[in-house]
Order: structure tokens, then C-alpha cells, then sequence
């Protein structure tokens, strides 16, 4: 937990400082806030609902709370950094991204009722983001997707929860045993839930609408937090519901591998700039849930990696593409090609998140993937050729990114204006921290 405190206490000088010099009131607000509700869930940890487990998977007693609170604080600080649309004043749209932050700190509870009811309050804001701000005409359309698929697996996991609390009047990830009384049928309306909030292919198709219609601020919060809800929850699950892990394990982890081929060939479809970025989170969460379902201690452990990894790197290559788009208008990649060919910085910044997505050594994501194929491999050696596919597959669509970003200038050409220092400042602070997240996980 010190660690937490003083990334808090670095986030804070940051926001402090960039604050007073460009006279930023919302950010400094923002951020004295989220530190004001950090310090009242860390007051209140000693209480039951709050506190955290230990398990052998996981590095200490309350690692994983405290890692998914820590990229929560993350990601909320770089999108209200990165938002042009509040700088420098108190908007309706700052409010909301502020409740958004607040509602999800306090989603990490292992309550299971607060974590349903506080999950499904931070839809509210992010529906109003995306519907209020969203840059194209389909964005009611791409809210209602998300609203209707997110309500379809909450109908049967809130039914799940009046089961469970009828029966046995549990409502605590922590007093979870075993629940294997209650049937298959009552342990797949749960996972369910959770797999399509993480989300799982063929209930993925809310995500891309809902990414390529956010402003750059919801994307962020989008893809750091919101999808690694899903997966926070099956980890807390996997101590009661032991028994429906161990029947459905093969098939999903079978169906994610699967998956994940398929998704990353479906990659080098894409023609959007975000479109392509969210379909590459569907196949890192992809990757983590069939960690999970594996059930073993570098299974688990290595998924817990790629989400926390995922949620920072993600959110910048959401920023930078919105840096691209605010700069041309289109987020197509036939007419962004050799948009980063001036040797402006911001072409490095976009190469190191490139490759670290892929999996650059040394860093989270390579770590975590080099655990789930070990995971994999010691599940079943049959999977070998599934995972050759999906290395080679994610490394080539990550050079198809950066290769039409940066390749050869179109020839109708195009005028680049500067971008501002907060431009810089998020792009750079996004690199730092990931570096900062490794420490903290390996140190």
C-alpha cells in the first residue's frame, strides 16, 4: 500500500503543478477529489466489505485491490488530462468523468451487491459521455448497444445474487466456499455476467460502437477500467465457484484461443484507426480469460498482468489516436498514412506504445504473455499452434498500425499544426507510468 500512497502523492504534485501553470482548475479539483475518496476507502479498509483476501495466486494479501484501484486513479487523472473539452473549466462533461472516477474506486469492494449496483451506476455516466460528446451521428446508437448488452448479463448475475442470498444469505466475495449446491445452471448465469462486461467474443459487439463514438476521455476510461470489471470479478469468483471453473475450463479457454486467432486476423480488416485498437483489446481480454479459466497460479497471476498492463497502454493509443484525429478530421488509415513521418516526437511516443502492446520485452505485456503460454502449455501442449497464431497475428497487426501511420505520405498531402504541451505531458506521463507499473508489480 505505500506504493499506492506515493503514485497518489506523484499524481497529485503532477496535476498541482500543471495546474497552476496553465490555470487547469478542473484537473487539480479532480484530483484532490480522487484523493479524498482513495483516503475514505483506505480509512474503511479494516471493515469486511472492503478488505481483500489471500490467495496463492496473487503477490501478497491485497494486491489485487490494490493494483486495480491504483489503474483506476491512473487512467481517471490521464483522461481529464487529455480531455480539450475541459481544460480549464468545471463542464457538465467534467462532473460526469469526475462521478465516473468516484463510482469506480469504489466498485473494487468485495461486497458482492456494491460491486453489481456500483458497476452498473458507472454506466450511467459513461452512456451520457459518449450519447453528449461522441463524435459521430451513431453515437445514440452505439450507447443503446452497450446499455443493452451490458443489462443482459446483469438480469441473470442480479437474479444469481437473490439465489444466493435466499438460500445461504451470502453476499460476500470473502464468505464464498463452495457453492457447487446451487448447479451449473446458477454458475454460468454469473460468469456470463462478468464475460460480457469483460468482454468475451460474440459478446464483444458493443465495444468497438461504443469506441470508435466515445471522446477521447470515455475510450480511456473505457478500455483501462470499465473491461477489466469483468475480469476483477471472475478472479474473486474463483474461490467459491470452483467447481463450474473445472466444468467449463476446457471449453473457455478452448473458445477464447480460438477467438483470439480470429480476432487478430479480423484486425487487419479494419479500416478505423479506433476500431482497430478496441478489436486488439477484445483479443488481450481474450488472452486473459483463458488465463483465468486455466485456473492455475501463472494462469490467474499472468491475466491479473496483461489487464493492468492492457489498461495503461490502451488508453494512450487511444489518446493518440485522438491526437491524430483532431489533427486531420479521419481516422481512416488509408488517409492517415505518413501522418508521423514529419519526425515530430509524438511518432516515438506511438511506436513504444505499438510495440509494447505487441509485447516488447520487458514489459507487462510480455511478461503476462510469456505466463499464459506457459499456463497454456502446461493445460494442454495442443494449444502450441493456437499460440504461434496468435504471436504472429498480434505482432503483424501491430506493425499494419504503425506501418500506415507512419509509412510512405499520402499523395494529396496534408498540413500538421503543433501540438500543446498537455499533448506531449499525457503521452509522455502514459509511458512513465507504465514503466512505474512494472516496478510496483515486480518490486
Amino acid at each position: 500500500m505505500n506504493l499506492v500512497y506515493l503514485m497518489m502523492i506523484f499524481l497529485f504534485l503532477v496535476s498541482f503543478f500543471y495546474s497552476f501553470w496553465f490555470c487547469n482548475e478542473i484537473l487539480l479539483t479532480t484530483m484532490v477529489g480522487m484523493v479524498l475518496g482513495f483516503t475514505m476507502l483506505s480509512l474503511t479498509s479494516s471493515m469486511e466489505f472492503f478488505i481483500c483476501y489471500s490467495t496463492s495466486f496473487l503477490v501478497n494479501e491485497d494486491f489485487l485491490f490494490n493494483i486495480f484501484l491504483l489503474l483506476t486513479l491512473l487512467v481517471i487523472f490521464l483522461s481529464f488530462l487529455g480531455m480539450e473539452e475541459i481544460k480549464g473549466k468545471l463542464s457538465f462533461l467534467g462532473y460526469l468523468l469526475f462521478f465516473l472516477g468516484l463510482s469506480l474506486i469504489f466498485c473494487f469492494m468485495v461486497h458482492l451487491m456494491f460491486w453489481f449496483f456500483l458497476f452498473e451506476v458507472s454506466m450511467i455516466p459513461i452512456f451520457l459521455v459518449i450519447v453528449g460528446w461522441g463524435y459521430q451521428p451513431e453515437r445514440m446508437q452505439a450507447g443503446i448497444y452497450m446499455l443493452f448488452f451490458t443489462m443482459a448479463g446483469s438480469f441473470p448475475y442480479l437474479y444469481s445474487l437473490f439465489t444466493l442470498g435466499h438460500t445461504y444469505g451470502l453476499a460476500n466475495f470473502l464468505s464464498l466456499k463452495d457453492l457447487s449446491y446451487l448447479g451449473v445452471s446458477w454458475g454460468i448465469f454469473v460468469i456470463l455476467g462478468f464475460l460480457i462486461k469483460f468482454p468475451m467474443f460474440l459478446v464483444h459487439l458493443w465495444l468497438p460502437k461504443a469506441h470508435v463514438e466515445a471522446p477521447v476521455g470515455g475510450s480511456m476510461v473505457l478500455a483501462g477500467i470499465l473491461l477489466k470489471l469483468g475480469g476483477y470479478g471472475l478472479v474473486r469468483m474463483l474461490n467459491g465457484m470452483t467447481y463450474i471453473f473445472f466444468y467449463l475450463s476446457s471449453y473457455l479457454y478452448s473458445f477464447s484461443l480460438v477467438s483470439c486467432v480470429y480476432v487478430s486476423v479480423y484486425c487487419l480488416a479494419q479500416n478505423d484507426l479506433k476500431s482497430l485498437i478496441a478489436y486488439s483489446s477484445v483479443m488481450h481480454m481474450g488472452m486473459s480469460i483463458s488465463g483465468i479459466s486455466m485456473m492455475n497460479e501463472i494462469g490467474v497471476s499472468s491475466s491479473i498482468l496483461m489487464m493492468v498492463g492492457h489498461g495503461v497502454i490502451s488508453s494512450g493509443l487511444f489518446y493518440l489516436g485522438y491526437m491524430i484525429y483532431g489533427s486531420l478530421g479521419t481516422r481512416s488509415l488509408h488517409l492517415l498514412r505518413g501522418f508521423f513521418s514529419y519526425g515530430d516526437i509524438m511518432w516515438t511516443f506511438w511506436f513504444i506504445l505499438v510495440v509494447w502492446n505487441m509485447g516488447c520485452p520487458l514489459t507487462i505485456n510480455f511478461f503476462s504473455e510469456i505466463g499464459l503460454f506457459i499456463g497454456i502449455l502446461s493445460y494442454s501442449l495442443l494449444s502450441l499452434l493456437l499460440l504461434i497464431s496468435i504471436s504472429f497475428m498480434g505482432s503483424f497487426y501491430g506493425i499494419y498500425m504503425f506501418g500506415f501511420v507512419h509509412g510512405e505520405l499520402n499523395s494529396w498531402g496534408f498540413s500538421l499544426g503543433g501540438f500543446k504541451t498537455s499533448s506531449y505531458l499525457c503521452s509522455f506521463l502514459h509511458l512513465i507510468l507504465s514503466l512505474l507499473m512494472i516496478f510496483i508489480l515486480f518490486i
